[in-house]
Parts: C-alpha cells; sequence; structure tokens
C-alpha cells in the first residue's frame, strides 16, 4: 500500500493528471515544479496501513500528519486525533489519503462539512475503499465540490458496484 499511496503522491506533486490531458488535447503547457514541501499530505488511520504509508511518505520528503480517532504516540510523525485534530490536519493539507476500515463510525466521516477544511485552492483524495454499502466518503460529496469550481480526483485501489 506504501508504493501504492507514494506513487499517487508523486503523480500528484508532478501534475502527471494535469499533463496526461495536455496530451490527450494535443498541447503543451509546462509548469512549475513543486517541491515536497508544498504539499502536506493527511493519512486518515494510524494503523499498520496508515503508519507504513505516513513513515514512507515523510522517508520522502513530504510534511505527514496522521489522524486517528484516539490519542497516539508516534515516533517522529505529527498526531492528531478526534474532531478538532481532523479539521486542523485536513486545514494545512492538500493531499488527504484515507486508509480506514468501513465501520459505523467511519461511515461518511468526509462529509461536505468536512471537506471543505481542505485547502480551498487545490486537493486531492485518495481512498482504500468504497462499497455500495457505505463508504468514508460519497462519490456525490466530491461531485458537489467539484461543482464548486474545484479541483476533485478519487483514487481508490477497489470499487464495488452493486
Amino acid at each position: 500500500m506504501e508504493e501504492y499511496a507514494l506513487f499517487c503522491t508523486l503523480s500528484e506533486l508532478r501534475r502527471l493528471p494535469f499533463y496526461r490531458a495536455e496530451q490527450a488535447a494535443g498541447r503543451w503547457s509546462p509548469q512549475a515544479l513543486r517541491a515536497r514541501a508544498e504539499l502536506p499530505v493527511a493519512v486518515l488511520g494510524a494503523g499498520v496501513l496508515g503508519m507504513a504509508v505516513a513513515r514512507a511518505l515523510s522517508g520522502f520528503g513530504f510534511p505527514v500528519g496522521v489522524w486517528s480517532r484516539g490519542p497516539k504516540a508516534l515516533d517522529g510523525i505529527e498526531s492528531h486525533h478526534g474532531e478538532a485534530g481532523l479539521k486542523a490536519l485536513l486545514e494545512r493539507s492538500r493531499l488527504a489519503i484515507a486508509l480506514l476500515p468501513l465501520t459505523p463510525d467511519t461511515a461518511g466521516l468526509l462529509d461536505a462539512g468536512r471537506l471543505a477544511w481542505l485547502e480551498q485552492d487545490e486537493w486531492r483524495i485518495e481512498f482504500s475503499r468504497y462499497a455500495p454499502q457505505g463508504a468514508v466518503i460519497l462519490p456525490g460529496k466530491l461531485v458537489a465540490r467539484r461543482g464548486e469550481g474545484l479541483e476533485v480526483r478519487l483514487v481508490v485501489d477497489r470499487w464495488e458496484l452493486p
């Protein structure tokens, strides 16, 4: 999972989705390079997968913070917990990676109000799971945010259709 998260994060850092669209349109519009420090990442979930991803991204030079429901002492990784911690972490993040199990507590966790906490000029979200019985965020919430003029992208590693 950490390689997948690193791939997606580096793709955003180097604006690969933008360049793919430019290529498809037969255009070339070079963009300024961004430093890793300009792409703070929020990892939601401090379990085995979340911590592996957080350590990999941090080791690669990205500013990383981790959120969990309860307090955790994490060696060298900024840790947040609870509602206030989620808000603080998302407000300073440009990319969120949710590695949370789908439970009654996490279903719909990232609703429209919480999505608004992410930096407003540009952001991406990556999720580990989506299923018809529920999700940490539902695609309709992303569509609503996109209608507000924000660029939104959802990356999943498994998508179950009803």
